[in-house]
């Protein structure tokens, strides 16, 4: 297991678990994209910006994720949303043996142990 820090904040407040796939699934994705300064943000999205000069590289900042979701629930016809996703993350890195509960809340940033087991663990309240 590698570790990952979340930038601007000081490493030593926010390292987080990561395995050896994540590192290679995450540099297959930045050989994709644009040219990665480390001030710049990670994610991109391909985006009709500019009006009529093709696709260009946008920030995925949080309304762009938004229009993600809208257009893949209206073709589904379900309601998911990043939160959901969130849930989902929180029980398959419970259920992965390689991490314990305390990994977990870590990863999900909560303050108390009881908020991970006890609302994000449990499949029904994600319902």
């Amino acid at each position: 297991m590698g570790e990952s820090w979340l930038l601007p904040h000081p490493p030593a407040d926010d390292v987080l678990p990561s395995s050896p796939e994540s590192f290679i699934w995450l540099r297959l994705y930045e050989s994709e994209g644009p040219p990665l300064d480390p001030q710049a943000p990670l994610w991109w999205t391909l985006r009709r910006r500019d009006h009529g000069e093709g696709l260009a590289y946008q920030p995925m900042n949080y309304e762009a994720l938004r229009a993600v979701f809208r257009r893949a629930n209206a073709l589904l016809g379900t309601n998911w949303s990043m939160h959901d996703l969130r849930h989902t993350a929180a029980l398959r890195m419970a259920r992965d043996k390689r991490l314990t509960l305390r990994d977990v809340q870590t990863i999900l940033g909560h303050a108390h142990l009881s908020t991970t087991a006890d609302i994000y663990l449990d499949p029904w309240n994600c319902i």
